[in-house]
C-alpha cells in the first residue's frame, strides 16, 4: 500500500509516528495502532488527503488514550503470544547479525557499529519464524481440511493479517508469529475459506464455523489488537 505522507503526533513527552497510506480495497477511512506503537491512517485512493487528515485530527483523543494505555513502542514484544526479551551481545568481528532464541530470550550477536534498532531485529526474527513455523502450519492445515491454495507465502507487515487472491494465492503477515497459536490458526483458516467464497457472505462464515466453531470469540480478540 503506497505511503502518501507521514507526520509525528505529540502526546505529552511522547512523539508518535503516523503513516498515511492508500488502500484500494477499503471504502472508508480507518485508523490502526501497529505492534510498535505507530499510527496508520488508511483511506481509498484519490480520497482527499486533507479530509483524511481532518478525520485523524478528530480522533486524536482516542489515539492518545490507546497509546497511553499500552507499553511504549518496542518495549513489549511477543512470540506465539508469549512475551520475549532481547539481549545484545557485542561481536566486533561479526559482519552480519546472528539471532539465537531460547527460553524466551532472543540473543542478538552483532558488531556494535551497526547501531541496530530493537523493532528492526524483532521484525527480522518474526519473518524467520514465519518461514519456519507459520507457513508449514498453513500447509498442514490446508491438507487437513481439504484446501488447495496455489501458493502460500509470507506477506509484508502491513495492516492486514492475511489475504487471499482470486488466483488462490494466500499471503500471511509475518506479524502473525507474535500472536497466540489459536489466533494464527483462525487467520489461516479465514483466508483458506476465501478460496471457496471470496467475500464475507453468510456462506463464508458458515464455512469458517465448520472448522472453528468458536471463531467469533477469536475474531473479536483479533479485532481488539487493532484500533
Amino acid at each position: 500500500m503506497p505511503v502518501i505522507k507521514e507526520r509525528f503526533l505529540s502526546f505529552g513527552n511522547k512523539s508518535i509516528r503516523c503513516i498515511y497510506r492508500t488502500n484500494r480495497r477499503i471504502k472508508r477511512l480507518s485508523l490502526k495502532i501497529t505492534q510498535f506503537g505507530e499510527v496508520e491512517l488508511l483511506f481509498p485512493p484519490r480520497f482527499p488527503v486533507y479530509q483524511a487528515e481532518n478525520f485523524l485530527n478528530s480522533h486524536l483523543g482516542l489515539i492518545e488514550k490507546r497509546i497511553v494505555s499500552r507499553p511504549a513502542s518496542g518495549e513489549r514484544m511477543t512470540f506465539l503470544g508469549k512475551e520475549i526479551k532481547i539481549s545484545f551481545v557485542e561481536s566486533r568481528l561479526r559482519k552480519k547479525i546472528k539471532l539465537t532464541f531460547a527460553d524466551g530470550t532472543l540473543e542478538v550477536e552483532a558488531n556494535p557499529g551497526l547501531n541496530l534498532r530493537r523493532d528492526t531485529i524483532y521484525k527480522q526474527f518474526l519473518k524467520i519464524k514465519t518461514s519456519e513455523l507459520i507457513i508449514p502450519m498453513a500447509h498442514t492445515l490446508a491438507k487437513k481440511h481439504g484446501f488447495f491454495p496455489t501458493l502460500i507465502k509470507q506477506g509484508r507487515g502491513n495492516t492486514r493479517w492475511g489475504s487471499c487472491t482470486s488466483k488462490g494465492v494466500v499471503s500471511l503477515n509475518f506479524m502473525l508469529a507474535a500472536l497466540p497459536e489459536e489466533l494464527i490458526e483462525y487467520v489461516i483458516i479465514h483466508e483458506f475459506c476465501h478460496l471457496r467464497f471470496l467475500n464475507h457472505s453468510r456462506q463464508f462464515w458458515n464455512e469458517v464455523e465448520k472448522i472453528i466453531p468458536a471463531y467469533r470469540d477469536l475474531r473479536k480478540h483479533l479485532k481488539g489488537l487493532m484500533l
